[in-house]
C-alpha cells in the first residue's frame, strides 16, 4: 500500500512510482462540479491512461477502467464520510488517495 502525496492545491502533478512503472497523477479541483479528478500517464511512453476520473470516497476508482495497475482509494481518515473539498488541508489531509498492487487489497 502506498499512500499517493497530495495537497490542497487546486491543480497539481505527482509522479509517483507504481509496480516499478512511473506515472505522472494530475489532480484537478474542478468549480463547476465541486469535485477532485484525477488524469494518470504513464510516463515510459506518455499513453494517457485517465483523464477526468472523478475521486470519491470508499469505491476502487480504477476498478470499472479495465487498467491492469492495481487499486485506487480515497478514504476519509476522520470518519465524517465527506467528499474531499477545496478547502485547505482537506485533501492530502483528512482525505488521502490509497495505492494497493494487483492481489494487495
Amino acid at each position: 500500500m502506498i499512500v499517493i502525496p497530495l495537497t490542497s492545491d487546486p491543480c497539481q502533478v505527482v509522479t509517483v512510482t507504481l509496480d516499478s512503472v512511473e506515472y505522472d497523477l494530475t489532480v484537478k479541483w474542478g468549480e463547476l462540479r465541486q469535485r477532485w479528478s484525477l488524469d494518470i500517464l504513464r510516463r515510459d511512453d506518455q499513453a494517457s491512461l485517465v483523464r477526468g476520473l472523478a475521486l470519491v470516497l470508499g469505491v476502487d476508482i480504477l476498478a470499472a477502467r479495465g487498467l491492469d495497475i492495481g487499486q485506487l482509494y480515497m478514504v476519509d481518515e476522520s470518519a465524517q464520510g465527506a467528499e474531499a473539498t477545496s478547502a485547505d488541508g482537506d485533501l492530502g489531509g483528512r482525505v488521502k488517495l490509497f495505492y494497493f498492487s494487483p492481489g494487495e487489497s
